[in-house]
């Protein structure tokens, strides 16, 4: 029989995992729907026009109630430029480089062709 997790389990788990290391949230412009086994390589992180990874340290950037981590706020990118279309987000650990996780937007790609278009992001972690 498997050993089951307590809520407060999953809530100390995700809240050690968040504050293990800084991460980056980061923008990719390559048409690629990311699974467990996809290379950071095979996503091309967005470049210029305004843009720039955002820095997720700690804790503090996130709401955590039992096996749920969600972002205490969108983040949202405003663009100077053009940048093409972008197809999803990644985050990678600041230190290791690691790929930690990545998704492709479910209604995209966006299309970043004007000074001033936007990119906003909400992130949800589960953990069952």
């Amino acid at each position: 029989m498997a050993i089951k997790i307590s809520e407060t389990g999953l809530q100390t788990m995700l809240s050690s995992f968040l504050s293990s290391e800084a991460m980056l949230l980061r923008l990719y412009t390559s048409d690629v729907t990311p699974t467990s086994t996809t290379a950071l390589s095979t996503l091309v992180e967005v470049s210029g026009n305004g843009y720039a990874e955002v820095s997720l340290s700690g804790t503090s950037n996130w709401n955590i109630t039992a096996g749920t981590a969600t972002l205490t706020a969108p983040v949202t990118w405003t663009f100077t430029g053009a940048v093409g279309d972008v197809y999803g987000y990644y985050i990678v650990g600041a230190s290791t480089g690691n790929l930690i996780a990545a998704e492709k937007f479910a209604t995209g790609p966006y299309t970043v062709a004007t000074n001033g278009d936007k990119i906003t992001v909400s992130i949800t972690i589960t953990v069952a």
